[in-house]
């Protein structure tokens, strides 16, 4: 089964499962998922919205978008792609062309004038009478504008049901995972190479940036935090300079070919002192130890339990964390979450973080986080680069 086969198998399913007989996709990942189509504009003009409608009777996709989008689209999607279109925009073209020939017919019929009209039209053409709209990316005027229009359809939030088609992955999508952990991997190395005490968080970040071009990946974030700023969860890089005996938080990961990678470790600046060492043995063996009884058949709940349990018995008797862990894949976090409560059953092709950070204000903290994919007898890692405390000489 082809990538696309299995997410239009994904799509239908999780569409039955929520009684919908169309799904409305307006988050970047969402479109790109149902569509294999990558809008930049949705990245760059963050009040932009483009959409993509999934038809699961029959596997129908229509694309929503700008008409100065044409070009791409086709060129990612093909000449037969099913567009509804909107704007302004102006082209010059060669005459006789097919894009010259296939912009002044979409102009001609597929041209709604604004975003709302051709979304409207698009979802009416649909034929369908119950609707899962995924909210995510629709302000809320223009939410409340297309149910006005369409006051024969039945409308609902529609996230969770995308979240559920992308609850299990293909070979493929494992793979690109897989790519975007070796690659953040490699960049964190390079970044730690020539690292010196006197060296700041910026410089650190700065080779990290710069490695991650080389392997033709984007940016999606890296937290390199020394020192007492090791406590402080998600947040940017300082020109802090690294002393002997400070250790340094690494939460870091890209984005390769639309896959994300999110992983964390730890080092120390020469040895470590007794805390430093006891406390990351804790979380080391709680995401250890969790990972290590991942299995089809358990549920995400059951690793949390695992993880909290381990870190405490291992050094942190105080841990207390709201999730261990979650969903990876066209976004950083997918479904499940590895938190209490998630009764999600584990099974083959789940792609699933297991982490187990701490954070002290005032001290400073350390973390672990790896990238597993479930398999038919456990799980299997994505990354490669162990779970080892980092020592750097000084």
């Amino acid at each position: 089964m082809t990538l696309s086969e299995f997410r239009a198998a994904r799509l239908t399913q999780a569409a039955r499962d929520a009684g919908a007989d169309l799904l409305v996709a307006s988050l970047p990942a969402n479109v790109l998922y149902v569509s294999g189509y990558h809008n930049i504009n949705l990245g760059v003009l963050q009040r932009t919205e483009s959409y993509a409608l999934f038809r699961p009777s029959d596997g129908h996709v229509s694309i929503v978008g700008s008409i100065a989008e044409l070009p791409s689209i086709v060129e990612e999607v093909g000449m037969d792609a099913d567009l509804y279109c909107y704007g302004g925009f102006r082209f010059a073209g060669v005459e006789g062309h097919p894009l010259t020939e296939l912009l002044a017919k979409t102009q001609k019929d597929r041209n709604f004038g604004n975003m709302i009209n051709a979304l409207v039209a698009a979802i009416k053409a649909s034929g369908a009478k119950r609707v899962a709209f995924d909210e995510s990316r629709c302000c809320v005027t223009n939410w409340n504008t297309v149910l006005a229009a369409c006051p024969e359809i039945e409308f609902f939030p529609g996230s969770d049901v995308f979240m559920q088609a992308r609850l299990v992955k293909h070979e493929e999508e494992i793979a690109g995972l897989e790519r975007a952990a070796e690659i953040a991997e490699a960049a964190l190395d390079a970044a730690l190479k020539n690292f010196k005490v006197g060296m700041t968080e910026l410089d650190m970040e700065r080779v990290y940036l710069a490695e991650l071009a080389k392997y033709d990946a984007q940016p999606l974030f890296f937290v390199a935090t020394i020192g007492h700023r090791a406590a402080y969860s998600d947040t940017k890089n300082t020109d802090l300079a690294a002393k002997a005996g400070d250790m340094i938080r690494f939460d870091f990961g890209c984005i390769w070919h639309g896959y994300n990678a999110d992983l964390a470790r730890t080092a120390v600046m020469g040895q470590p002192d007794e805390k430093t060492a006891t406390y990351f043995e804790a979380v080391r063996r709680g995401t250890h130890d969790a990972i290590a009884a991942i299995k089809p058949g358990m549920t995400a709940e059951e690793v949390f339990d695992i993880a909290m349990k381990v870190t405490r018995e291992n050094g942190i008797p105080h841990y207390e964390r709201h999730h261990c862990g979650h969903g990876i894949g066209v976004e950083c976090y997918d479904l499940p979450s590895v938190a209490p409560g998630d009764k999600t059953v584990l099974v083959p092709g789940m792609t699933l973080n297991v982490e187990t950070p701490y954070y002290e204000l005032g001290w400073g903290g350390v973390q672990m986080e790896n990238t597993v994919v479930v398999t038919e007898d456990g799980c299997r890692y994505l990354d490669k680069g162990g779970d080892a405390l980092i020592v750097l000489e000084v």
